[in-house]
């Protein structure tokens, strides 16, 4: 489990937000539902450098990943992940 801890442009409020096998949650504080998506996209783009694009398909948040694949193979692996 890891806390991302976020302040509003003033410096007051206050948001955690949670990441718990792979989902990310607001955990603490209250945010519209549309601003608290965002927090999250802009979580996932910036701290898993895996992930390559966000794009949401019928309404619903997908990960495109691209990672090196195990040995002993060679290439690249891309995963769409629904979340």
């Amino acid at each position: 489990m890891k806390d991302y801890h976020l302040y509003s442009k003033n410096g007051i409020a206050f948001y955690v937000f949670r990441k718990f096998q792979s989902v990310l949650e607001l955990a603490h504080g209250q945010l519209g539902a549309d601003i608290k998506e965002a927090c999250i996209d802009a979580l996932i783009l910036r701290f898993n450098s895996d992930v390559q694009e966000l794009f949401y398909h019928p309404g619903k948040r997908q990960i495109v990943e691209v990672r090196a694949k195990k040995k002993p193979a060679f290439g690249i692996s891309i995963y769409i992940m629904p979340i």
